[in-house]
């Protein structure tokens, strides 16, 4: 199973498209004076540890010191912004976070070279093997082992283009490479018009010489893979199993209707079992984790435990003053009207492209035990940093990411690690060559016949101590609704003073008055849409209790306005301020 992170995952960053970019050939070329550079790195390290909530996390700061002394050394004369890149980017991915980077934009790749490596490789354990090849007239065998490109031993390119990639784990950063490949072969070695490949193939050596294929040719491979139509699909198998394939974790409104599709097939169906397919997703957003997982697990839920967050002048002002670290508890998740929610055998396939929103939904399903996983470990850190804040160098217009937060996975460690499957299985190169998805073989049997040997549904994982509540002291109960009469009656008057009053002096830093007015606007211009404001009825009172405490409250219901009815979620988690004040 083959799928592309190269042109859409923004962990994918080292070639990208940006919304500012340098356009002309003459700036593409352009020599960048040498204090422009060093500014541009100053710029970059500053940012870094301005937004990057640990950036040292892996490195100690002294020895990144040391290496950015020699990278400045090396900035002794005008170079072009693809060399800058060549010269910064290696030592960018010392700090070994997949979300932390620098890249080049499209218009610099537009100079690069149009001839491209013709062969499409697997790279695993320091070794290249041809997976495809992209011009029908070469004859090196899929399946080889490739030793050499025009004298260079493998080995060697290996090593050197492994410092282009971001992140912590080898094993991700090898897939990483498989598609940064081509351009980075030009780049650094500049290579592209003809190689000379040798090859090792049933015990014999063998060396030919082929001609590049152009950029597009290689494109077109990748974009066929990435298959956007087809971000999420499922289909019904045999012995009463569902599977369901996320190649990204996106567009929520799509996927939502997928999830309510196929849990109403697999109901009406009476199916027992559901392999959930999360193999070459590098991510997306955690809010259709959040989604899929609700249809699996009828309890309160948080993808995180913990969450740290750095401020800074580029992101999160709202959580505190400039410089603070914020460590807040996960917020989580509860959906109880899911009529249609699964109650049977769950498996989850991962591998080593599996990274960071995929990472994260690995994590729960494991410290929840809502399932077993088969397959690798993901290339993403249970426990990962993320939150990306994007932009571009002043000079050289270089793209980069910054991580802004960490993000501790639901069982609390912090281990270096991927999320480790219960089951290790490692597709094979020949299963590779041979388009034969053994992983998928062996789940689909697994489930049926050794599932209830391995899975204890006994064991709660994480969740044991928390739950979801509905039953409430009457004066609770009339003090929740008194919440959310107060909090749209106000904004319906334009009065941000009552708003202010049910806020904890903690949040005060994270909701301002400012915020606050903004949103008594937009209150004021929904009436002018909906009519005047007549009435909110509560329709539905829930709480999460964590550890034999009540955590959050989310309360539903209808905003009557003379024109239209409106429902409304409001989700409160500083109640004991609101119920001590004892609002009428």
């Amino acid at each position: 199973m083959r799928t592309l992170t190269l042109f859409l995952s923004v962990l994918t960053f080292i070639f990208c498209t940006t919304t500012t970019s340098i356009s002309t050939a003459a700036e593409l070329n352009e020599q960048f004076p040498v204090s422009q550079l060093h500014d541009d790195l100053k710029f970059l390290v500053h940012t870094i540890e301005e937004v990057h909530p640990n950036p040292y996390a892996y490195i100690g700061k002294d020895m990144f010191y040391r290496e950015l002394n020699v990278v400045q050394s090396k900035i002794d004369q005008p170079m072009s912004g693809i060399e800058f890149y060549k010269t910064v980017a290696p030592l960018i991915n010392l700090l070994h976070d997949g979300h932390t980077a620098i890249g080049l934009t499209d218009s610099y790749l537009a100079s690069i070279n149009n001839k491209q490596f013709p062969l499409v490789i697997e790279v695993r354990d320091n070794q290249m093997t041809t997976i495809e090849v992209l011009n029908e007239n070469i004859n090196i065998p899929t399946g080889s082992n490739i030793v050499s490109i025009n004298g260079i031993k493998t080995t060697d390119i290996l090593n050197t283009l492994m410092d282009y990639m971001p992140g912590m784990r080898d094993a991700y950063k090898e897939v990483y490479l498989e598609e940064e490949f081509y351009n980075l072969l030009n780049l650094v070695y500049g290579m592209g018009d003809d190689y000379e490949i040798t090859y090792t193939y049933n015990n014999f050596t063998l060396t030919e010489n082929v001609e590049g294929v152009s950029k597009d040719i290689v494109k077109a491979y990748f974009d066929q893979l990435l298959d956007l139509d087809n971000m999420h699909t499922f289909k019904i198998l045999e012995n009463n199993t569902c599977y369901l394939d996320i190649n990204r974790f996106r567009d929520y409104a799509s996927f939502q209707l997928l999830l309510e599709e196929m849990f109403q097939v697999i109901k009406d169906n009476q199916i027992t079992n559901l392999i959930i397919d999360i193999r070459d997703n590098p991510g997306g957003t955690d809010r259709l984790g959040n989604l899929l997982i609700s249809y699996i697990y009828d309890q309160p839920f948080s993808q995180v435990s913990r969450i740290d967050i750095k401020v800074s002048e580029q992101v999160n002002m709202r959580y505190g003053d400039i410089g603070d670290i914020i460590v807040k508890e996960g917020s989580f998740t509860y959906l109880p009207d899911i009529s249609n929610r699964f109650n049977g055998h769950v498996c989850v396939l991962t591998n080593r492209r599996s990274f960071s929103a995929s990472s994260m939904f690995a994590s729960t399903i494991k410290d929840y035990n809502l399932g077993i996983l088969i397959g690798e470990e993901t290339g993403g850190l249970a426990s990962q940093f993320g939150n990306i804040y994007f932009s571009n160098l002043p000079y050289t217009d270089l793209n980069y990411c910054v991580s802004s937060k960490f993000l501790t996975r639901p069982n609390g460690k912090e281990i270096v690690t991927g999320v480790i499957p219960h089951l290790e299985l490692i597709q094979s190169i020949d299963d590779e060559v041979n388009n034969k998805d053994t992983v998928i073989e062996f789940a689909k049997e697994f489930i049926i016949e050794d599932y209830d040997q391995l899975y204890d549904p006994q064991d709660q994982g994480v969740g044991k101590n928390i739950k979801h509540i509905e039953e409430f002291s009457e004066i609770t109960y009339q003090s929740l609704i008194n919440v959310a009469e107060i909090y749209y009656t106000s904004n319906d008057n334009g009065d941000c003073d009552t708003l202010l009053e049910l806020i904890s002096e903690d949040n005060k830093k994270n909701v301002t008055e400012e915020m606050l007015s903004a949103f008594v606007d937009s209150r004021t211009e929904q009436l002018s849409v909906y009519g005047q404001y007549k009435d909110v009825t509560i329709t539905e009172i829930y709480g999460i209790q964590k550890d034999d405490k009540i955590i959050s409250y989310t309360i539903k219901g209808i905003l009557s306005y003379s024109d239209r009815d409106i429902p409304f979620e409001l989700q409160l988690n500083e109640f004991q301020k609101i119920e001590n004040e004892k609002i009428d």
